[in-house]
């Protein structure tokens, strides 16, 4: 998994690509948490991830979990629709904040 972080109004800016599963979800979770110390507010690109995981899952639920301790906010945009199945079917999709361009 590749990120590429940016700087969008007053959030960061994670686009990720590739395969969010075990090999990469730590990954995620230390981009996520030394990110935090610049801002609370996260938003998570998916438009270029290909597969979702249940251990990309907890990385997600432990993204947010730290988020909302910081006060902040974390929302996923872009998401394809074989990765939104798997946060419906999970039930992810009703606690997470996910839009749509």
């Amino acid at each position: 998994m590749n990120i590429i972080r940016r700087v969008e109004n007053d959030a960061l800016v994670l686009e990720l690509s590739g395969k969010l599963y075990t090999p990469t979800a730590s990954l995620l979770q230390k981009e996520i948490l030394t990110s935090l110390k610049e801002t609370k507010n996260i938003v998570l690109d998916f438009r270029n991830v290909e597969f979702l995981a249940s251990s990309g899952l907890m990385a997600l639920l432990a993204a947010q979990k730290a988020v909302s301790q910081a006060e902040g906010k974390m929302v996923i945009k872009n998401v394809n629709y074989s990765v939104m199945n798997v946060l419906t079917i999970t039930g992810f999709a009703s606690f997470l904040t996910i839009e749509q361009e």
